[in-house]
């Protein structure tokens, strides 16, 4: 077989002409890189809005070998191509597409020669939000990103030339009984060959390996005493290594790689309730996470680097959920790969417009093929745990039989995903959003120092307009003072987001026996604006992230005060029981313990504790301004969960003035920070302008003379002098104190 990429380009549009570029590539991306336009995640910018109307061409040589014509099959494999696509072979058309979800396999073997060839991709603009394009809709200001209705090669694009068969898919079905587990594989192969064979290996995360070879495209592997995946915080993502050779006579003809998860998946409801809830492997799954957005508003620029630096900063934030939001593109196999990795379970909303037209026979057809494509291409990774629709796919697909018959081209077996064809899941996941802005070293990343007021056209661009920004001040300046420029707006307003945040989720964890899970604003952001993110477009973690590290933990203490009575509860959504300590203090403004106790304690898996409910007036009273409640749980290797909670608002209570003591030590990119601080000093933020270095902790509050660690990545190599000098603390204290 002979298989390459085709990714060098010159690219037309209106007067401008034979624009170098390398594929992924869109008419945005290619005039920004050239210099012909600004970029619009930093700024709005006319010629980008008049793009809109013109469309664009993209020119490739590309050479044909002999070996490569040779053979009997020869195809072009299109990834992604947005939208409307009329592609040419040597000055002839090969086909029109129209649906950039889709990946489009065309045989080419009679259009081209041995040597020099060239193909055409001719993009026709599409400026209208029409419910029946296949496009991404955040391309028309959908999902929190502005008007962008790119097009071009957000993909790769590919050569296959082959003789016999190559292997297309394989699908592979579970049966799950005590002590085993049963894999039938289905192998679906392109081409001819009736004397092709097959073979699988199954290697297990302990080294253990496993054959079998395939008659008429199955075969079958039985796993005695398997390791199962688990979602993050449920146990150990354990994962198999499937390796299937695909032989024409005595030569391998093609091979199909990937990691599998051996897991089932089901929804179940109470008889009286009603009340729904997800399992994993028969155990009760909490679902909590954020919804993952389209990466970049200009979708040919995101990247798999993004894309792992997102999903780890998910874990980091404790997720053991992504909710993948409708408005963008079907993510590709290494997302998926990752979520396994990392014990992310994936709930993909299908990106289908809701609408009360109707939809023609053809097009219905359409969404099929294109959902069983997408879904069915990734169908055999265990993270992949619900496909959630709309009212529109209802109607598209009508009766049970329609949609059972849709279901089983991309699910191999009952068990392996929830297909939530209406989306009435959804509507039970809590959603919570509180709003911020970027960071203000982000913030100087896309406006310049004239348009760095939260009242400046740029801003109001990029989604601070005006009943945004008079919510999110509302709400800061209710507990904080007033920030002194744009560097502490941004602290202020993250840290009141992250505060409402926590706030809300608790309630909603407190009340998990009501709702089937969480979903706290965004992962991410496709371009710098005013969001929900934890992190946002340039890779920064808003105070945001820290918190969720906290406020989701699988084991998480929360205190509820009603006037002067305190109830503390407890939430452990792991699948073991949680033996520790629970103590709380009433602490001073010094962070001397005014009173304490303790007392061991025993939560259920899966469940909600009451551990203690107290009334503290008589130890508070006339110190409500300079007392606070410190409170935590503990178990015999660390501390799972702690908080803090101040008896009035933030800004009325009385702060010292903090003296912290650090001490940085490590070398290259990696060190390791300890801090303390001589009073109770709250939010404390780390920051370091110049360099964006990454931080395992952040915002946090220091309650004692302990120290606190947190680990520091810098993304060059520097010296532990430079990056001291670098370093600031800040912390709410500094909220009107000058110097």
């Amino acid at each position: 077989m002979v298989r390459y990429e085709i990714s060098d380009f010159t690219m037309e549009s209106g007067d401008y002409k034979g624009l170098k570029c390398h594929a992924p590539a869109s008419a945005y991306s290619v005039l920004v890189k050239h210099g012909l336009a600004k970029d619009p995640r930093t700024g709005a910018d006319a010629l980008l809005s008049s793009l809109a109307t013109k469309g664009c061409s993209f020119t490739s040589e590309f050479d044909v070998s002999a070996l490569a014509m040779s053979k009997k099959n020869v195809q072009l494999r299109f990834s992604g191509l947005d939208t409307l696509c009329r592609i040419e072979i040597n000055g002839k058309e090969l086909a029109r597409t129209d649906n950039m979800h889709r990946v489009y396999i065309f045989d080419i073997k009679t259009l081209v020669d041995v040597g020099k060839n060239t193909l055409t991709l001719h993009f026709e603009p599409t400026p209208d939000a029409d419910p029946s394009l296949r496009k991404a809709y955040a391309a028309f200001g959908n999902g929190g990103a502005p008007y962008l209705p790119d097009m071009g090669i957000f993909r790769g694009i590919e050569l296959i030339a082959f003789d016999h068969k190559i292997i297309s898919g394989v699908k592979v079905k579970q049966t799950h009984t005590d002590g085993s587990v049963r894999l039938d594989l289905r192998l679906d192969t392109v081409g001819h060959d009736e004397m092709s064979r097959a073979v699988a290996t199954l290697t297990s995360p302990a080294g253990n390996v496993y054959f079998c070879g395939f008659m008429n495209g199955e075969g079958s592997i039985t796993v005695s005493d398997p390791n199962l995946w688990w979602p993050h915080g449920m146990g150990v993502q354990s994962l198999y290594r499937l390796n299937i050779n695909l032989y024409s006579e005595s030569e391998i003809e093609d091979t199909y790689e990937m990691r599998i998860g051996l897991r089932r998946i089901s929804l179940s409801e109470d008889e009286i309730t009603g009340v729904k809830q997800l399992l994993v492997n028969g155990c009760p799954m909490f679902p909590m996470g954020a919804e993952y957005m389209l990466q970049d508003i200009i979708v040919s620029d995101e990247s798999e680097e993004k894309t792992e630096a997102l999903l780890r900063a998910a874990k980091d934030a404790n997720f053991n959920t992504v909710f993948v939001h409708g408005s963008g593109v079907y993510p590709e196999k290494c997302f998926f790969e990752l979520c396994d990795e990392l014990g992310l379970a994936v709930w993909q909303q299908i990106p289908l417009q809701d609408f009360d037209g109707e939809d023609r026979a053809e097009f219905s057809d359409e969404i099929k093929r294109e959902i069983s494509e997408n879904i069915g291409a990734v169908s055999n990774y265990p993270s992949l745990c619900v496909i959630t629709g709309n009212q529109r796919l209802s109607r598209i697909l009508g009766t049970e039989d329609e949609v059972n018959k849709l279901h089983n081209t991309f699910s191999a077996y009952d068990g392996m995903n929830v297909f939530d064809v209406g989306g009435e899941l959804p509507a039970l996941i809590k959603r919570i959003s509180y709003p911020s802005i970027p960071s203000y070293r982000s913030v100087c990343k896309f406006t310049d120092p004239s348009k760095r007021n939260i009242g400046s056209d740029v801003f109001e661009h990029h989604g601070a307009d005006s009943e945004t920004v008079m919510s999110m001040l509302a709400d800061a300046y209710e507990n904080y003072p007033y920030a002194n420029g744009m560097k502490e707006l941004s602290y202020v307003l993250g840290l009141a987001s992250a505060e409402s945040s926590r706030s809300a989720a608790n309630s909603a964890r407190a009340n998990k026996d009501s709702i089937l899970g969480i979903s706290v604003g965004t992962l991410n952001e496709s371009w710098p604006s005013v969001s929900s993110a934890g992190v946002d477009y340039y890779g920064e973690r808003r105070p945001l992230h820290y918190y969720e590290h906290r406020f989701l933990a699988p084991v998480t203490i929360m205190a509820q005060m009603r006037g002067t009575r305190v109830k503390f509860l407890i939430s452990n959504i792991s699948r073991i029981d949680y033996h520790g300590v629970f103590a709380y203090s009433i602490m001073d403004n010094r962070n001397r313990p005014i009173f304490r106790d303790s007392f061991p304690i025993r939560c259920r898996a899966c469940s909600n504790m009451e551990l203690h409910n107290v009334d503290i007036s008589s130890v508070i009273k006339g110190h409500e301004n300079e007392y606070y409640l410190l409170y935590s749980v503990t178990d015999k290797t660390a501390e799972a969960s702690k908080g803090t909670l101040l008896f009035t608002k933030t800004k009325r209570f009385a702060f010292l003035k903090p003296e912290f003591a650090t001490e940085l030590t490590g070398r290259g990119t990696e060190f390791l920070l300890t801090i303390s601080s001589s009073c109770f000093a709250k939010g404390v933020e780390i920051s370091f302008d110049e360099i964006p270095v990454s931080l395992s902790n952040n915002y946090f509050d220091i309650t004692s003379k302990a120290p606190i660690r947190v680990r520091l990545t810098s993304p060059v190599i520097i010296t532990v002098e430079k990056l001291k000098r670098l370093m600031k603390i800040h912390s709410v204290y500094d909220l009107g104190h000058e110097g």
